[in-house]
């Protein structure tokens, strides 16, 4: 019985093999064919501003140069690979960075770090600049790989650390959405640093692209900030229950990444300030729930408090572009020019 049903299970993979096989070169090809036409516009298909941004690029802009077909050749097939893949590499591939440091009015620290090499140095004074607000619990180094493109194109590059992220936590405040005084203070601080840059950019990774906006929306007319792009955009507050009931082992693994990088190692501190909303976090099963949990240690007060300085979407509509001219500065009023691109599964 176990040789004949041994034999069948031959048999049936023999005939799936060939379908299989047929299947798996056909998306290969596909993705091939798709990844060198370049890239193409998903929503805003009516958006005048989106055409004209389209018309102003390269006819090729977008395609993987033939030098990269070999090792990126696995991350055609599937959107999850893809993410494995630049996971693997975010391991292997890791620049040194300049950190300093910005102490805030209550004590808390963030942090500026520049990108060494990559002929940063020998930038001129004029420079663009990139500001990278990095995601929910990532670090500089993790984002290396494209942080090397943007400075062959001749950035100065830096990443935004917020409170807590791969810096002490100083005091009993941390924001998981980040906070949008302490990225203006970063910019301001970046822009005092650099002031005869003659174009100053930003780019938010994912949860960063959430304080992005809202620090975008929030200093409309503050912000030096002349375009704006959002990495794998997750600015919406109901991604964490999404997260929770799409992707439980994904918002498990996140739960426990947040939880690892601002509880564990300040629970004393975070306990001495707010006992019950410590134990509130430390207890948290869902990540909805450490959301939720963790509102009054932002400094916003409770939950729906923290809502309407924090969420994204209360903000978006207040972002505006803002111009410079040798003599006068002009406020336009009109939604500044910010890219969406989408790569998650």
């Amino acid at each position: 019985m176990k040789m004949r049903l041994t034999a069948s299970c031959r048999q049936l993979l023999r005939r799936a093999s060939l379908p299989l096989l047929l299947y798996v070169l056909v998306s290969f090809v596909r993705k091939i064919y798709q990844s060198r036409k370049g890239w193409k516009l998903i929503h805003g298909l009516e958006d005048k501003r989106m055409a004209k941004i389209k018309k102003t690029l390269p006819k090729r802009f977008g395609m993987y140069p033939s030098s990269l077909w070999t090792p990126l050749l696995p991350i055609f097939l599937n959107g999850w690979l893809n993410m494995f893949y630049v996971m693997l590499l975010k391991k292997v591939i890791q620049d040194r960075f300049r950190r300093e440091e910005i102490e805030r009015p209550d004590g808390g620290v963030v942090s500026v770090d520049w990108l060494s090499g990559w002929g940063q140095e020998s930038l001129p004074e004029n420079a663009p600049l990139l500001l990278v607000l990095t995601t929910i619990t990532g670090k500089s180094s993790d984002h290396s790989i494209w942080l090397r493109a943007a400075a062959q194109r001749g950035y100065r590059v830096c990443v935004f650390h917020r409170r807590g992220h791969d810096l002490p936590l100083k005091t009993p405040r941390f924001n998981i959405m980040g906070c949008a005084d302490d990225a203006h203070a970063q910019v301001s601080y970046v822009r005092s640093k650099y002031n005869k840059s003659e174009f100053v950019a930003m780019a938010g990774l994912s949860a960063g692209s959430g304080l992005l906006i809202t620090y975008l929306g929030r200093y409309a007319e503050e912000t030096p900030v002349q375009a704006a792009c959002c990495l794998c955009p997750a600015y919406e507050m109901n991604i964490w229950k999404m997260l929770d009931d799409k992707y439980p082992r994904v918002a498990s693994h996140m739960l426990e990444s947040v939880r690892n990088q601002w509880v564990r190692d300040n629970s004393d501190m975070l306990h001495s300030h707010d006992s019950k909303a410590a134990k509130a976090v430390e207890r948290a099963t869902s990540l909805s729930d450490f959301v939720e949990a963790h509102a009054p240690f932002t400094g916003d007060g409770d939950y729906s408090g923290w809502l309407v300085r924090s969420n994204p979407m209360k903000h978006f509509q207040k972002v505006h572009k803002r111009t410079k001219t040798s003599q006068q500065q002009i406020t336009v009023h009109e939604p500044s020019a910010i890219t969406f691109m989408n790569h998650h599964p």
